[in-house]
């Protein structure tokens, strides 16, 4: 297969038609490519001799060289007809800036004809192009396009322009974004925002009075944090009144494993039942992510009622005989709102012997 391309490379240059190769830094392999040429005039790659730089001649498969960073690029031509002043112009054309692996700068060069000493001591009149193009440090492995562009003028004044294309694989950079291997993140659990305790002052409630309630809140995370919390309270009973200006309260930040509390100030009415209030919270939070999260929690308020008792006292005459038995009887009145157990009485009367 290889002496079949060496056969048709030599037939195409004893032609002077155009070609360009293909140069493939992985498998060394050659691949002549159409070109564009004007007026007649081509240039044609000498492919017969190694310059410095090459590892070996274009006939047998030479490739550009990787390495330390730098990619190199190495193209002998002749022309087959006169050049002005013996001097052309190569541009690389390094791709698209957003995939190349390149840096780009402007490597643009004037080169002249000279004779170049091949290894094995020959001089070959050529236009030696060469290019050192530095690569970038977050290059993608892959097979990229190199073009060169070739600009000089005829005797005449006609311009005359023909493309090289030369191809480079990168194998020393980061892995493709569809060949990687997916970053796999350890599931962690999401926040939680508890009610992790509480105080009620005083304890048990007197109905009526006024009592507050210290509530703490804590982020049981211990990696992330909670952010941008509200936290809505609510009383199972309507003879309690809260006396705070409003019953959402804001949090902007709780880090992880931290406490806040929120202090909670109430008033109960005479008629509040002798039982335990439930106080609820409805919390309503977002994690780092700004992922929206809830919880709820409750705390017990005990209310009692104020024990009031009065007693009415019986009607004695004003006057009695001494050995007398009077029956007396006492009526004792419940005055509050929950029952009353056990009501004992102590009659303290000089000169009456309870019978």
């Amino acid at each position: 297969m290889k002496k079949l391309f060496v056969m048709i490379t030599f037939i195409l240059a004893l032609l002077t038609l155009p070609v360009s190769v293909l140069a493939d830094v992985t498998d060394g392999s050659t691949t002549p490519e159409t070109t564009k040429a004007t007026n007649g005039t081509s240039f044609i790659i000498d492919n017969a001799h190694i310059y410095d730089g090459m590892d070996k001649a274009y006939k047998d498969g030479y490739t550009l060289t990787v390495k330390n960073g730098v990619a190199t690029v190495v193209l002998p031509l002749t022309s087959n007809s006169e050049i002005k002043d013996n001097i052309i112009t190569a541009s690389p054309g390094l791709g698209d800036t957003a995939a190349s692996p390149f840096v780009f700068k402007n490597y643009q060069k004037t080169v002249k004809l000279n004779n170049n000493v091949a290894h094995g001591g020959a001089s070959v009149a050529t236009y030696l192009v060469r290019f050192d193009l530095s690569l970038d440090s977050g290059r993608i492995n892959g097979v990229y396009p190199l073009t060169m562009d070739i600009q000089a003028t005829g005797p005449d004044g006609t311009p005359v322009q023909q493309t090289f294309t030369s191809y480079v694989t990168i194998t020393d950079g980061k892995k493709p974004i569809s060949t990687e291997e997916p970053v796999v993140e350890k599931p962690t659990s999401e926040p939680k925002l508890i009610v992790s305790g509480y105080s009620v002052n005083p304890s048990p409630v007197t109905a009526g009075k006024e009592f507050t309630a210290t509530v703490s809140l804590k982020n049981t995370s211990t990696t992330k944090d909670i952010q941008n919390a509200t936290v809505t309270v609510a009383c199972d009973s309507t003879n309690i009144s809260l006396q705070n200006a409003s019953d959402t309260f804001f949090i902007k930040n709780l880090g992880k494993g931290k406490t806040t509390d929120i202090n909670l100030k109430y008033k109960t009415d005479l008629d509040t039942p002798a039982k335990a209030i439930k106080i609820t919270f409805a919390m309503s939070y977002d994690n780092a992510q700004a992922t929206a999260l809830t919880s709820t929690g409750t705390i017990s308020v005990d209310v009692k009622q104020p024990l009031r008792v009065e007693m009415k006292l019986p009607q004695i005459a004003e006057n009695v005989s001494a050995g007398d038995t009077l029956p007396l009887s006492f009526q004792v009145m419940n005055m509050g709102r929950s029952k009353i157990y056990n009501v004992r009485f102590e009659l303290n009367a000089p000169g009456l012997i309870p019978t």
